[in-house]
């Protein structure tokens, strides 16, 4: 071999290991996080990237006129063929859902080059329903669907038809979705919103209670639309997308073990809402991950809300209020929820709120952990714990540990607890387990660097329903000192008891101003008053306790039910 023909080789190799492609830097696999069918359907596009056929030949051409019935036929011909569906770039426009099937895949040049606009508000844009009874079993579906604009009031479905009417457990693939890849979406929906720039709130034609801290129903949020809803899939993803002005952006309907990364949501009524419980024999609606997405501009209060959930994590996720004073900053709601984590998230208020950031209602064993929130100027967090009769034999737990948002101040661990028909007001439970009444935090530090009820308002009012106990006496407990020389020697409170529907609703157990009896300035001590209910109470009513701040320093109220009464 001559010199040239060796310099020429040497040239020629060269060229061909600038031409690999680059492969991004790894962190190590992410197994539990990752679904299984990502890296199968990764494998599987890689094996399939060169059989595409094209959705012309089939007539659609994405000129702007109404293709519903050629497109539907280019994508039913693709699954028989067992190929991909190639889009050229275009503006399609449909009437009706476009079905699609268990091992649809669709391949675009981009986002922005294909843009498919429903006319059809009452229709989804793209649906899949699962075959009902033994039809569905042992299917694993290699759905990929992605790379478009879509303007349209309902998305993408991916919708599993339980196998209820036979008896059989919807588990194992018992005609559920398993394994489903939606990506590289755009979706502009329909729930349209103004910004007023005067009074710094949003408002919205379809819905009059937009930015109010009413919290909507899910039948209400489903009438705005819906940017993605996966309801019985398992081991999915949704990623790299932005979805925007929808009722919903992404409904994770009694689904399990998905994941929803890289994502931008802004100006929804509500962008992400679970839903889990039992269906079909089993327990649907637990392990989804929620990280790294953008979570912008909620116009309905509870930007996530997670309703009878088990197990979510939702991890480094930036949530945002910004350029709005609207009552409808509640970033967060759940309800009936265990186990879910909330780690390494951001949030951001841009001017005071007045509406509680964070509603949980119930919890139990609920973990947050370093957060931040930034505040608008020095407003506090405003967190409310709700606790209501139906799961009032639960205990409440949230464990939050390294937060930097004020609880009662930055780095403090606290865990929130209450017992079995026992109510309990204390620092670290935040506020009002008893009547979920939503406050700003109420608690500040004394001389002796311990929590107590802060004096102003002067008078603080603790609600306490008296749950599902049946017990005809409660025993009232306080634990403070006596702030020295300031008005009644001892402290002074009163306590009413409230029961709609009675002869007299209201009955005062002890009138304002009676004596606490506490007699140290110094330490804390623990008095109690036990109350009989009125003879002519059902029972199921509430508590209204009044504590004059300014005579006693207190950092606990009890309420217990009893036996028997004693005064």
């Amino acid at each position: 071999m001559n010199p040239k023909q060796r310099e020429l080789r040497l040239w020629v190799a060269a060229m061909m290991l600038i031409a690999l492609p680059a492969f991004p830097a790894s962190h190590g696999p992410d197994c539990h996080h990752e679904p299984q069918a990502r890296r199968e359907q990764g494998q599987a596009a890689a094996a399939t990237a060169f059989e595409a056929i094209s959705i012309r030949s089939y007539g659609a051409w994405g000129n702007g006129s109404d293709e519903t019935a050629k497109i539907q036929t280019a994508v039913t011909a693709a699954s028989v063929a067992g190929k991909s569906l190639y889009w050229n770039p275009g503006n399609y426009r449909i009437s009706s859902a476009i079905r699609f099937y268990s091992n649809s895949a669709f391949v675009t040049d981009c986002a922005t080059c294909v843009t498919i606009t429903n006319m059809n508000d009452g229709a989804w844009t793209f649906e899949y329903n699962s075959p009902l009874g033994p039809a569905s079993y042992g299917i694993r579906a290699a759905i990929d669907i992605g790379g478009f604009t879509i303007n349209a009031r309902y998305g993408i479905k991916i919708n599993s038809q339980w196998d209820t009417a036979g008896g059989t457990p919807a588990f194992d693939n018992q005609g559920l979705v398993l394994g489903a890849r939606i990506s590289n979406i755009i979706f502009n929906g329909k729930y349209a919103a103004a910004y007023n720039t005067a009074m710094r709130t949003y408002s919205c034609p379809q819905d009059a209670l937009c930015s109010t801290d009413a919290v909507p129903s899910l039948k209400e949020l489903k009438e705005y639309g819906i940017g993605v809803s996966v309801s019985g899939v398992f081991d999915s993803e949704v990623s790299h997308f932005q979805i925007q002005h929808a009722g919903i952006g992404i409904f994770l309907d009694h689904s399990d073990v998905n994941l929803i990364e890289h994502g931008r949501f802004a100006l929804n009524a509500r962008h992400i809402h679970g839903a889990g419980g039992n269906a079909a024999g089993t327990f649907l609606g637990s392990q989804n991950t929620i990280r790294d997405n953008d979570i912008l501009v909620n116009l309905r209060a509870g930007g996530v809300a997670l309703y009878g959930t088990h197990y979510y994590r939702l991890i480094n996720n930036y949530f945002e209020e910004t350029a709005t004073a609207a009552a409808s900053d509640t970033f967060v709601i759940t309800e009936n929820d265990q186990g879910t984590v909330f780690e390494a998230n951001r949030f951001d208020s841009t001017f005071p709120s007045t509406a509680p950031l964070f509603i949980l209602n119930p919890v139990f064993g609920q973990q947050w952990r370093d957060n931040s929130w930034n505040p608008a100027g020095d407003t506090p967090p405003v967190i409310t714990i709700r606790h209501d009769y139906w799961n009032s034999f639960w205990p409440m737990q949230i464990d939050w540990r390294w937060n930097q948002i004020e609880f009662p101040e930055p780095d403090d661990p606290a865990v929130l607890i209450t017992e079995p028909n026992r109510q309990l007001l204390a620092y670290n439970n935040c506020f009002n387990l008893g009547g979920g009444v939503a406050t700003r935090f109420p608690w500040v530090k004394n001389d002796a660097g311990r929590w107590v009820l802060k004096s102003s308002p002067r008078v603080a009012q603790f609600t306490a329903p008296t749950g599902p106990s049946g017990a005809r006496a409660f025993t009232v407990r306080f634990t403070g000192r006596r702030v020295a020389n300031k008005g009644v020697a001892g402290g002074s409170y009163g306590i009413t008891y409230i029961e709609a529907g009675t002869a007299s609703s209201d009955y005062i157990l002890a009138p304002g101003g009676s004596n606490l009896g506490m007699t140290d300035p110094f330490y804390p001590q623990t008095v109690e008053f036990t109350y009989a209910l009125p003879a002519n109470a059902r029972g199921t009513g509430t508590f209204r306790i009044d504590v004059d701040n300014g005579t006693v320093e207190l950092e606990r109220i009890e309420v217990v039910p009893v036996r028997s009464a004693s005064r």
